[in-house]
């Protein structure tokens, strides 16, 4: 399959603009996570997680009600924009239980 200029240009813009908004990388490359219109808990969590991301040692705890795609956000698309724009070298999923790690696992593989 032949990739034209244009499509080679649109890819680079497209990880250029993702690499310093976890927000727009998530509406880039899962969009069917995000609906039309991300919500403002979406946007505090996205920013709450870049700023986390660029000081070594902080912690976030987060609390929300069942549902609000915490996990997604935090487990999956965080951890998969951390690695895409090497902002971690090693990243651990803890939860309650093996399983439930393992899940979030999965998804990110």
């Amino acid at each position: 399959m032949n990739t034209t200029t244009n499509e080679v240009t649109f890819r680079e813009q497209c990880r250029d603009l993702c690499k310093d908004d976890i927000m727009i990388f998530a509406r880039t490359y899962f969009p069917r996570y995000m609906g039309t219109n991300p919500c403002d808990f979406h946007r505090e969590l996205c920013d709450l997680l870049q700023e986390m991301s660029k000081a070594r040692g902080r912690k976030l705890a987060v609390a929300a009600p069942r549902g609000n795609a915490k996990s997604t956000f935090v487990s999956l698309i965080y951890v998969l924009w951390s690695v895409c724009y090497d902002r971690e070298k090693y990243i651990l999923i803890l939860s309650d239980t093996n399983d439930q790690a393992d899940g979030l696992l999965k998804h990110v593989k």
